[in-house]
């Protein structure tokens, strides 16, 4: 056998062998991709509708729409009262979408209240500022029914000349150094 038949069957045997490597890559990146693809999509496929009877539930569709709202009360407010108000005012409302009452959580300790958060469903988009305004509204009447203090910034000002004043006239405090 001559030089050049030897080189010749060697480029044969690595091209042939490059050929079965590419393949057998080639066939594990797609069953691969298969294990990765296929539960989701059985999913789908075993089960796109639930329900009894003339019920039907279709999951393919996301139909909906959330938004939460949030609000503060003052610190010393009984937190499952306040939480207990928003949660039917919202249940209760005529374009809430869900078949249990939403949760309440606290969002926040800030400087002036601790603030509250919920999350209004709607059936429709277009359904869900309404529902947030009516909402938000009926929550602030129940509260003050409720007396539970919405917490709001607040400015003390004190004058140089009223303190003068009021000591000049004895009904202020006096300074003794």
């Amino acid at each position: 056998m001559g030089q050049q038949e030897r080189s010749s069957s060697g480029q044969t045997v690595r091209s042939v062998f490059r050929s079965y490597l590419l393949r057998f890559v080639f066939w594990i990146f797609l069953i691969l991709i298969g294990f990765l693809i296929l539960p989701s999509a059985a999913g789908i496929w075993d089960k796109p509708i639930s329900g009894s009877g003339s019920r039907i539930k279709n999951y393919s569709r996301i139909s909906g729409a959330s938004y939460p709202i949030e609000i503060s009360v003052a610190y010393g407010t009984n937190l499952e009262n306040a939480k207990s108000i928003i949660q039917n005012v919202v249940f209760h409302n005529i374009r809430f979408f869900g078949d249990s009452k939403p949760t309440v959580i606290v969002k926040e300790a800030g400087d002036f209240g601790i603030t509250l958060k919920v999350v209004v469903m709607t059936k429709t988009p277009e359904d869900n500022p309404v529902a947030c305004s009516e909402c938000l509204q009926q929550i602030i009447s129940e509260f003050t029914k409720e007396g539970i203090e919405i917490p709001y910034p607040t400015h003390v000002v004190y004058q140089k000349d009223i303190l003068k004043s009021e000591e000049e006239h004895g009904t202020g405090r006096k300074h003794h150094n």
